[in-house]
Parts: C-alpha cells; structure tokens; sequence
C-alpha cells in the first residue's frame, strides 16, 4: 500500500522522537545509578538519618509520652475547641484530680493547697516524689499538673489575646535589637499591618483550641526547631555534595574534552540538572519520611492534626500568630514545602556556581561561603538601614534560622507576613535566570 510523504514524515518523526525520548530517559537513569551508586552519599544519608533518629530519643526526657498522652485522651474524648462546655469537663476533671492530691498530701504532711502548682512552690515541693512514691500517685499527680496547667491557661485565654496590640511588641523588637532610623519605621509599619492578622485570628477563634502546652512540653520548639533544623542542615550538605559532584563529574575526571567537545555533549548538562532535581527530591524527602515517622511513632499527636496553630497552647515566651490560617498539620507541610523549595534552589545556585568554576570541590567550598555571608549579611548594615530588614530575604537565612518561626509574624526580616513565600520566589526567578544564562555561556566557552 503507497504511503504520502506527510505520513512518511510523520512516522519519521515519531521514530526519532521517541528514540530522543528513549535516550534521555537511559542518560537521567545512568546519572542516578552514579549518584546512588556511591558509597558516600549512603553513607552521608545514612548518618543524617541516625543523627536526627539520637536527636529524637535524645528529647524523651523532655516529650513524656505518658503525659502527651493526658492531653490527647482529653481532646479526642470531647474536642479541642475552648467552649464553656470544654472548660466545664476540664474543669471537673482538674477538681477530682485536685482532691484526690489533697487526700495523699494530707495524710503524708498534714497540708492541703488550692492548686498543683502551689504544691510545687510550697516547702514540700522537695519531697513531692516522696508524697507520690507509687507508680499510681507519681501518675496521679502529674495528670493533675497537665490538667490543671491547660484548663487555667484556657480560662485566661480571651483576657490574653484581646488585649495585644502588636505595635508594642514591635517596640520592643526594636528596643532588643537596638534599631533606629528608616528599619525601625519599617519593623513598626509591619507590625500595625499584622494587627489585621491577629484581629482576623481573633474574630475566627483560632487561638481558642486545645493543644499540648509549650510553656510546659516545649512540642513546637523541639520538633520545628530542633529536629527540622537538623533536617534542613542535614539535606543541605547532601544537596550541594551531590549536586557539585554530578554538575563536574567530568571536569574532575578529566573527560570534560571528550564529553563536551560537541553543543550536543554540553546539553548533556541539563539532564544532570534534571537528575539532580529528581535525585534531590528522593533523598529530601526518604530523609523527612524516616525522621518525622520516627518522630511521630515515638510521640502521639492523634486527635490534635486539624487544630488551629494559632491554638494559645502554642505560645511560650511569645505569642504564636501564624501568617496565614493553618492547621497544625497544614503547617507542617508547609514548613516541609519550603525545606524542600530551598533544597531546589540550592541545586540551581550549586549549577551556576559549577559552571562558573568547574570543580566539585572549589564549588562546594563556595556555596558554603555563601551560605555563611548569606546568615549573617545582615550585620554588615547599620542599624538604623532598611537593608537589614532586605537582607533576611535569601534562602540561607530562610533556612538556617529557628525554623520554629517558620510561617509566624516574628522579629525584623520575618515581621513581613509573606516573608517565606517572598523570598522563594524572588529567588526563584534570580536562580532560573542565572541556571540559563550560565548554561548559555557553558555552551559558547571553550573548554
């Protein structure tokens, strides 16, 4: 049967585009088996892992399960929202617990008190092991402690949050930080602009929703600042290790004037970018998988995932006002979306600077230097300059802060409500642009 030219073209034309396809499917399979293949990056995966698996253990002392427990069952039995009803159950519940305290404080030394914590600060409080030396009082007693600390908190609640004006606490960020002039116009303007945030978080009763207490659990510091900042360090240095490595493979092996001899070798250095993306997504997220699983079987955060982060329970020293309405589990991936966005950044800087200077080593080297100006730039400007406040807007500083402010109106670059958002995406487009004008210069360079 006779074939037109136009079918014989397009025929054609699918037989190569499907061998290009074939091809650089086999490339981006032979660059992964390069980077998986290596000892070293198992080996740096696997330490990450172990590091941040004894960081987790490590914080059992100060996450007790049994008592994380106490709030859980309670939330779960009659939900998390602060109403008169709730405080009503708290309360009776932190009255039976109150009295049956009394009855043993009473037969061991002759002394009732009006609450847990007056026990605590009382003469006895020394002794308070030897009151409850059973399994059964030690347990009675500290279910009292955790029920009574909640319920005050959530009676106090409403007297707390409808007061704060958040233009003094923007004073006193300058106050801290000793700023003056233009940066501290700016630090108040941010925070009367926030005031809308906290009044909107007020109206919808974010704040009025039960969660473990962090004035006596530490939850949101220990498993945003401690345990995702050892996951942010950790994927970091796999980043660029890997990244730098893959980016001059041939350059350090001296088979760069082989491989790129030809424009068709040196597009080779595109599908390494796109293996490093995919590679980079693997291991950032095997690594967040292993560690929050780890984290989240060891502590139990049932029936608290769609709580409002904004919850009163989470504030410390300061109070806990999220950019934008979120749930604690929402949250979470937020926080794992912008460690994974910055991994991705880091790879296109790692790009660019191995195409400036073709070696893994020198490159690696540099991104640090980078990453260590990029930290603390910020204290090379005077107080008084708005380039302090500017200076905080780059994904070192995004990443290698207390990450325990990540998505919360905080102090100077963070008081900025889109300050995450801002600066992944100014990056972003920075980063594309010199991904492409680097490889556009890789491909007319002679080697």
């Amino acid at each position: 049967m006779a074939i037109s030219r136009a079918e014989f073209r397009g025929c054609l034309f699918t037989r190569i585009s499907g061998c290009v396809e074939v091809r650089i499917v086999n490339v981006i399979k032979y660059e992964l088996r390069k980077i998986f293949s290596s000892w070293v990056v198992w080996g740096l995966i696997g330490a990450v892992i172990l590091i941040n698996g004894l960081l987790i253990f490590s914080q059992a002392p100060f996450l007790r399960r049994d008592e994380l427990a106490v709030v859980t069952e309670m939330v779960r039995a009659h939900g998390s929202e602060v109403t008169d009803e709730t405080l009503a159950i708290w309360r009776t519940e932190y009255e039976r617990l109150l009295q049956q305290v009394n009855l043993i404080a009473e037969q061991e030394v002759g002394v009732s008190f009006s609450t847990i914590g007056a026990l605590l600060n009382s003469e006895y409080a020394w002794s308070i092991d030897g009151l409850f030396e059973s399994d059964a009082g030690r347990e009675l007693s500290q279910r009292a402690l955790i029920i009574e600390s909640h319920y005050l908190t959530a009676r106090s609640i409403e007297d707390n949050y409808y007061n704060v004006r958040l233009v003094e606490y923007g004073q006193r960020v300058i106050e801290d930080f000793v700023l003056t002039g233009a940066l501290a116009q700016t630090i108040l303007d941010q925070f009367e602009t926030a005031q809308v945030r906290l009044d909107t978080l007020v109206e919808n009763g974010e704040h009025l929703h039960f969660f473990f207490n962090n004035e006596i659990f530490d939850t949101h510091i220990i498993l945003f600042q401690r345990i995702f900042g050892a996951i942010s360090i950790g994927t970091t240095i796999l980043v660029v290790v890997i990244s730098a490595f893959l980016f001059n493979y041939e350059f350090d092996q001296k088979t760069d004037k082989l491989i790129y001899s030809t424009t068709c070798g040196r597009r080779l250095q595109l599908l390494k970018l796109k293996t490093a993306c995919l590679a980079v997504t693997m291991i950032t997220f095997l690594i967040i998988a292993l560690t929050l699983g780890l984290y989240f079987l060891k502590f139990n955060y049932r029936g608290l995932w769609h709580v409002p982060m904004s919850s009163a329970f989470m504030s410390d020293s300061r109070f806990v006002i999220t950019a934008y309405s979120l749930t604690f589990l929402q949250y979470l991936f937020a926080v794992i979306g912008m460690i994974y966005m910055g991994q991705l950044l880091f790879v296109w800087l790692t790009f660019i600077l191995s195409k400036l200077i073709r070696s893994g080593y020198l490159s690696t080297i540099l991104f640090f230097i980078l990453l260590v100006l990029g930290r603390t730039g910020s204290m090379f400007f005077p107080s008084h300059s708005n380039l302090v406040f500017y200076a905080g807007f780059n994904p070192f500083f995004m990443l290698f802060r207390d990450l325990s402010g990540s998505f919360l109106l905080g102090a100077i670059s963070e008081s900025y409500r889109h300050f995450e958002l801002m600066t992944i995406s100014v990056w972003a487009i920075i980063f594309s642009l010199g991904v492409v004008l680097s490889y556009h210069q890789f491909k007319r360079r002679d080697l």
